[in-house]
């Protein structure tokens, strides 16, 4: 096959899958069409070699179906959340005002944190069981539970058990979850 006929079979395949070089390749692989330099076509030099023929950067990969949840009122949030952060980008976000920032390494669990923290928390948990289950996860959703105001409306009923002084005090702030 000749260079332009080769280029004309890129442009068509192209055009037919996007940037999808995995299935351009199989398509090569399928139809004999050799290398021009008589290598095995991959992934990247298939890229590369659009690339050198068409002398402009890769095409935009082609748009899968959107999600439901991404109707015009997403959109225009997401454009706005987009813009806001732009502006935002180049600041320091660490040294949020009132938020101390910890020295020392920081671990994952699954959430980045201070590893002293963290292990002081662990050591902690262990000897609070009642309220943590002993548990590193059930601290942290406790934790958050506490932190978006107790709604009641994410606790399981405990069956027969007459309200606490608790459940008669914050009945109210239900109202307002369910709003």
């Amino acid at each position: 096959m000749n260079r332009d006929a080769l280029n004309e079979k890129f442009q068509a395949l192209v055009a037919a899958h996007g940037n999808n070089w995995k299935r351009i390749v199989e398509e090569l692989s399928e139809a004999n069409i050799p290398h021009p330099k008589g290598k095995q076509w991959t992934r990247d030099n298939t890229r590369t070699y659009y690339r050198s023929i068409k002398q402009q950067p890769e095409p935009p990969s082609p748009v899968q179906s959107l999600p439901e949840w991404l109707d015009d009122s997403a959109v225009l949030d997401l454009r706005t959340m987009l813009e806001w952060w732009r502006t935002k980008k180049d600041e320091s976000l660490i040294l949020l005002p009132g938020r101390p920032v910890f020295k020392g390494r920081r671990k994952n669990t699954g959430v980045h944190c201070n590893e002293v923290i963290l292990y002081r928390a662990v050591e902690k948990l262990k000897k609070d069981k009642v309220r943590t289950g002993g548990s590193l996860s059930l601290l942290v959703e406790y934790l958050l539970w506490e932190y978006i105001g107790r709604p009641p409306d994410v606790l399981e009923p405990v069956p027969n058990e007459k309200p606490d002084a608790w459940s008669v005090l914050h009945a109210a702030k239900a109202a307002d979850y369910e709003d």
